[in-house]
């Protein structure tokens, strides 16, 4: 682990940086790791279960199983007659600037991780004549951090501590509908509603003078957005597809508790707050397509555009500086059948690789992930198990930050 260092200022300069961040604004510009970003990507597009993270992320195209619907809802109507998927995953993402590590009151040469497991979808998905439905639930983004803790010594002992810590996400719940226009032709509308929460907590004890100050935030969201596709099949070993999603705020309740104390000279002093805020987040629009070559092989790629340049955040009140930029994400990976008989039985194994360049919204440092993505699976009668990682590098920012994914899937099918 990184070793802290407090920076040289005077007791009350940590204070001031944190309680009163307008006057430190200049030193407090974070990039990748904003107190409201997502662990590993500000590119939140639905949620990546195996399948698709093996193959670079591409899943405008194709329909790998039920959360195929988070990006783009005409897929439904390529899923088997009823499909029950389940995934976890591992995520984890290195920071080097974040709340108030290298940002003026501690710093360190290296970087810190975060990383965490979650049971991130359920859903299931069901198709009766040309119309199909779907309804799930996922987990889209983690807030969480590493957790600080500093402590300075001397002599006589314990003098100043600082602690900080940060968790939260947020949830997707999905429906969704799509309709067969023609043979070849697919149109699907989903509704997305959002819900979650953000903690965030700073301890700070000037310990020869007994004086302990803490300030706790928390924030409740809630949103709406909808999304909306096309699936055109051109031919039996070419389709295409278009989806967007739609902007829309992500609103907050917003609530804080700053408490200094005293308790030789009988102070204790709470000030509580409260406020409505908002995250206006951008709309996104993609293209997919996916290529079959030859019956055991399948070839698949994605590019999506995100209007970051439109997004904003009100914080208790105060507009933030966010001063980002639109980007595009591109995705691509292929995807190999081999079939053989094990006990009897007839099983189906998938080995998939892929690539994806996943720019962050940042002008300043301009920041990239470049990613690696590699899988396989087992399909036995109608359940299907899949496993895949992604290993990503950052350039951009001079800190070498590194990202990585793994998920294990698994999928229940009735019908074709």
């Amino acid at each position: 682990m990184s070793k802290l260092v407090p920076l040289p200022a005077a007791c009350l300069v940590p204070f001031l940086l944190l309680f009163f961040p307008c006057q430190a604004r200049p030193q407090l510009v974070l990039g990748q790791y904003e107190d409201e970003a997502p662990v590993r990507t500000w590119n939140t597009l639905g949620v990546e279960l195996a399948p698709s993270l093996a193959c670079g992320g591409a899943r405008t195209a194709a329909a790998w199983d039920a959360s195929s619907v988070l990006v783009n809802p005409a897929l439904l109507c390529g899923l088997p007659k009823l499909t029950v998927t389940a995934s976890g995953s591992r995520t984890s993402a290195s920071m080097f600037r974040y709340s108030i590590l290298n940002t003026g009151v501690l710093s360190a040469r290296e970087n810190f991780t975060e990383g965490f497991y979650a049971l991130d979808f359920g859903g299931l998905s069901f198709r009766a004549g040309d119309w199909a439905f779907a309804l799930s639930a996922a987990l889209l983004e983690s807030y969480g951090r590493p957790p600080l803790d500093f402590r300075a010594n001397s002599p006589a002992g314990l003098v100043y501590s600082i602690e900080t810590a940060q968790g939260g996400d947020l949830r997707n719940f999905n429906l969704s509908a799509a309709r067969r226009l023609s043979r070849r032709l697919a149109a699907g509308l989903g509704v997305n509603v959002v819900s979650g929460r953000l903690e965030r907590t700073v301890s700070e004890s000037f310990v020869a003078d007994g004086i302990t100050i803490d300030d706790r935030k928390s924030q409740d969201f809630k949103g709406l957005y909808m999304s909306a596709g096309l699936s055109l099949l051109l031919s039996e070993r070419i389709s295409l597809a278009v989806a967007v999603r739609t902007p829309y705020a992500k609103r907050s309740d917003s609530r804080s508790l700053l408490e200094y104390r005293v308790p030789a000279a009988g102070t204790d002093i709470r000030i509580p707050a409260s406020s409505k805020d908002e995250y206006r987040q951008p709309w996104a629009a993609g293209a997919g397509a996916s290529w079959r070559p030859a019956e055991d092989l399948k070839v698949s790629a994605d590019v999506w555009f995100f209007k970051w340049s439109s997004y904003s955040a009100v914080y208790f009140g105060e507009e933030k500086e966010r001063d980002f930029s639109d980007v595009l994400r591109l995705g691509a990976g292929l995807e190999y059948i081999s079939a053989y008989r094990l006990f009897g039985r007839a099983i189906r194994s998938p080995l998939r690789v892929g690539i994806s360049y996943d720019p962050q919204p940042m002008k300043a440092p301009r920041s990239a992930y470049a990613y690696i993505t590699f899988g396989t699976g087992v399909a036995f009668g109608r359940v299907r198990v899949d496993f895949a990682v992604a290993i990503g590098k950052e350039s951009g920012s001079g800190h070498s930050l590194s990202a990585r994914r793994g998920a294990l899937t698994l999928t229940y099918v009735i019908g074709d």
